[in-house]
């Protein structure tokens, strides 16, 4: 069973997940810069994605220090990211050191 506070920390994390995929799509549609063609403001895509990514890693911290995901799994996937993914064909292969 899940309780309440569990319960809103998993929304949370559906929340900055969709805030990430948003911000991204921006740019895979308009590029790092955007610009909103209602008031002419210039919008740098990158930062709002990196400000975006922020709020996911804080989420995913308060997540596992409240046990519901561990940092060693977290560890694990961020080594395995660096490994090639024979899905993504226009990325460069990481030398690990």
């Amino acid at each position: 069973m899940i309780d309440e506070a569990e319960l809103e920390r998993l929304a949370h994390l559906v929340e900055e997940c969709a805030e990430v995929q948003k911000e991204a799509m921006k740019i895979v549609r308009h590029g790092w810069i955007g610009t909103d063609p209602t008031n002419g403001r210039v919008y740098d895509n990158r930062e709002m994605l990196r400000n975006e990514i922020i709020n996911l890693m804080g989420t995913l911290s308060r997540m596992a220090y409240e046990g519901d995901i561990f940092f060693s799994d977290i560890k694990l996937v961020s080594g395995s990211i660096l490994d090639a993914n024979p899905y993504m064909r226009y990325q460069s292969k990481i030398v690990k050191e």
